[in-house]
């Protein structure tokens, strides 16, 4: 019971979201310098380029995250995808130094990546004209939609982010 305690999502959320970046505690006792690599400065400088990269994630008014299973599904949901996505060694090439420009690189390459696998539809969107929408029958093989999506036909178009959950077979 105890191990399932300890990797609770709501314990992994709070410890992710809630530990300061820099509350390396126990870990530093084992980082020791290596030749002309010290992982003290590493990390600190890696911490400093984090900041840079996304600074709204450090702001002490930033709102803070929501405390609710839903949530916790849905950032082990993105960050399992944000995984299988970014261990594409052919997009994302391991970079031997602190690259400060790397975000840049990152975001590139994650948009390219998210493009290849079919996740991006803007170009989709954008090849449609606003005032003649797709019919049902021009994107699949039905006269209509099952309820679920009919669902999100009714999603702003705009959504960075949909979650659609049903049951096997019920024609997502």
């Amino acid at each position: 019971m105890r191990d399932q305690e300890s990797c609770s999502p709501t314990l992994v959320s709070r410890r992710l979201f809630q530990q300061p970046v820099r509350d390396l505690g126990a870990f530093k006792k084992d980082w020791q310098p290596v030749n002309a690599y010290d992982p003290d400065r590493a990390a600190d400088a890696l911490g400093a380029a984090i900041k840079s990269w996304l600074p709204n994630g450090f702001s002490d008014d930033a709102t803070p995250l929501p405390e609710s299973p839903r949530f916790e599904h849905l950032m082990c949901g993105l960050t399992a995808l944000a995984d299988w996505i970014g261990s594409d060694a052919h997009r994302f090439k391991p970079v031997g130094h602190l690259d400060h420009d790397y975000w840049t690189t990152a975001t590139n390459a994650a948009a390219a990546a998210v493009a290849a696998i079919g996740l991006d539809s803007s170009k989709q969107r954008a090849a449609r004209p606003a005032n003649k929408p797709a019919t049902f029958r021009k994107v699949s093989t039905f006269d209509t939609p099952n309820p679920q999506q009919r669902l999100i036909s009714e999603t702003d178009p705009k959504a960075q982010l949909v979650i659609l959950e049903a049951e096997t077979g019920s024609g997502k």
